[in-house]
């Protein structure tokens, strides 16, 4: 097999590899939350790293080996990604907290939206490409700004976790901290069980079932009556 073909292969699946880290990735998490399951990845920073590195690899390879990009499907999925990734980094920036995301992802963005103007012959698509990704980071960067700015003004802190008998569920008392808003006391359950891909776990959404004053957490009181009767302050509450 020749070099080139090998290069060949390697742009093609990082790309796909690229696209579906930082588009279809955020896109399943949407979709999961409308269905009530929760997406979690192992470390958003290593994720965007990964993907951006990948990119750059990209880029490297259609340079050095000088290859043609012929297949309708790559194409699509750079046109897609350049802008798809400037609206996952807002997502990503969020989980993580880190301008460093914001960095990589937008990094990602540049080689991606690059290799698409490369790629796609038709001029109006391309310059549709670069106008849609630059008219997009805009609002993407003052938002993702604003996410880590304003996540140093509250957190929310797991003080006490309960098993159910059957160990099947678990209640958790979280306390919601706002600086000088306040804050509140919440009591969620959730399932144990979740689906482990090792990158990322999926599980069932947590369900609020109590939620209280800030500074309650010292003096509530909540234990399993059952499997599906938590108390919470004498009060029962059944565990749909």
């Amino acid at each position: 097999m020749k070099k080139t073909d090998i290069a060949q292969k390697l742009f093609t699946l990082f790309v796909t590899i690229v696209f579906f880290m930082l588009v279809a990735a955020p896109a399943l998490v949407y979709v999961a939350y409308c269905l009530d399951y929760v997406v979690d990845f192992a470390s958003a920073f290593v994720w965007d790293l990964v993907a951006m590195a990948l990119s750059i690899g990209a880029v490297f390879i259609e340079a050095f080996f000088d290859i043609s990009i012929h297949k309708i499907v790559v194409k699509v999925l750079l046109a897609v990604s350049a802008p798809g990734i400037v609206i996952s980094s807002i997502y990503f920036a969020y989980i993580s907290e880190s301008s460093w995301v914001i960095l990589f992802s937008l990094v990602s963005a540049s080689c991606m939206c690059s290799l698409a103007i490369n790629a796609i012959r038709f001029r109006v698509i391309s310059i549709a490409v670069l106008v849609l990704t630059i008219l997009l980071s805009i609002p993407a960067g003052l938002l993702n700004g604003l996410v880590v700015f304003f996540s140093d003004f509250g957190y929310s802190e797991v003080v006490q976790s309960i098993d159910s008998p059957n160990k099947q569920m678990i209640a958790e008392v979280i306390v919601d901290d706002e600086g000088a808003l306040g804050g509140d006391t919440r009591v969620t359950i959730s399932e144990r069980r979740r689906v482990d891909l090792l990158v990322l776990q999926i599980s069932k959404k947590p369900q609020n079932i109590y939620r209280g004053e800030w500074g309650e957490e010292k003096r509530i009181e909540v234990y399993w009556k059952d499997d599906s009767c938590l108390v919470i302050n004498s009060k029962e509450y059944i565990v749909p």
